[in-house]
């Protein structure tokens, strides 16, 4: 059955990247049945109540369980900030697996957010680290980073020479 399907993929997605907030730009049509679980879930939950229409799709008690243990959030009022982070961090995934390294050129003209990030988040770990705060930048995250194999220091020449052989570029850190 479709709904079986789409579950199917959505758990694949969880397995790949660690949650169940499939972005647009990843899976369209799965970020499309996401919204609709969402939708449904609203309406299951406000059924009998008034001013409620009845015709509306809800989920059943099943349904609801197997979402809610592959740990499916039902509330996407994460702020932008954190969704970006998370969009980010899924395309320094992939470029991982492009390139076999975490070091995102500074001018990585092919996704410049990415490089812009990348840079951020090494600011940022400075700064929590001096006592300074480091804007969003939490200890999960930070873990996140360092089991991808972010580095946290990357030395000028080292980076050079790194984005020289690959990219033809020679910028200087991120």
């Amino acid at each position: 059955e479709l709904w079986e399907e789409k579950y199917q993929k959505l758990k694949a997605y969880k397995e790949q990247f660690g949650d169940c907030c499939v972005m647009k730009s990843h899976d369209k049509a799965l970020n499309a049945w996401t919204l609709n679980q969402r939708s449904a879930y609203k309406y299951t939950m406000m059924k009998g109540e008034k001013g409620n229409d009845p015709n509306r799709p809800t989920l059943s008690a099943e349904r609801i369980a197997k979402l809610q243990i592959l740990g499916f959030e039902w509330d996407l009022s994460k702020t932008k900030n954190e969704l970006a982070w998370e969009t980010r961090f899924r395309e320094l995934i992939t470029f991982k697996s492009e390139h076999q390294h975490c070091r995102v050129p500074k001018q990585y003209k092919p996704n410049m957010k990415l490089s812009n990030w990348v840079y951020d988040q090494r600011k940022n770990y400075r700064c929590l680290r001096s006592g300074k705060g480091g804007k969003g930048l939490t200890e999960e995250r930070i873990q996140r980073l360092e089991e991808l194999g972010f580095e946290w220091m990357v030395w000028p020449s080292k980076l050079k020479a790194s984005a020289h052989e690959e990219y033809g570029d020679n910028d200087d850190e991120v």
